[in-house]
């Protein structure tokens, strides 16, 4: 830990044979059905395509055919493979269930060019949507900060 880091936070007090321990007995971050949401999203999008989840090993994927398997934790991914395809297969899967737009860099501010002419979304379209903002944050809070400000913006439509 860089004295800095140590000196800010008061970090000697707790150090015992150069290392500081913690014990963590309840940490909750964002949304508490983010996982679940998640999850749920992940089984809906590879389930049609063949992927099936471990019975015993929660988090492992699985393909019927091909010889791909995943391990997905939180934010941790690992993917063992022995064919290229089977990899290309799972991520045309997973980029075909996710539209992405390439952003433009530098701009200070990005619009979408189409004007908004959808009706306003009914309530099982606003909780969908409410679940995927919550995944969202849940990330934006456990892993990149950044993305709050938006998520902010797009949670007051």
């Amino acid at each position: 830990i860089p004295p800095k880091i140590m000196q800010q936070y008061k970090l000697e007090q707790y150090m015992s044979n150069g290392i500081v321990y913690f014990e963590i007995n309840k940490g909750m971050y964002g949304l508490p059905q983010a996982g679940t949401i998640a999850n749920d999203q992940l089984i809906k999008i590879l389930e049609p395509h063949g992927y099936q989840k471990c019975p015993i090993t929660p988090g492992l994927w699985q393909h019927d055919e091909r010889d791909i398997t995943f391990c997905l934790i939180v934010d941790d991914f690992g993917i063992k493979y022995t064919q290229k395809d089977d990899l290309d297969h799972s991520l045309r899967v997973l980029k075909n269930a996710h539209r992405h737009d390439v952003p433009q860099y530098r701009a200070k501010v990005q619009y979408t060019n189409d004007e908004d002419t959808l009706p306003a979304l009914d309530a099982t379209d606003t909780k969908w949507v409410q679940g995927v903002l919550g995944t969202i944050l849940f990330y934006g809070q456990a892993i990149d900060s950044t993305i709050l400000p938006a998520i902010g913006s797009i949670a007051t439509k």
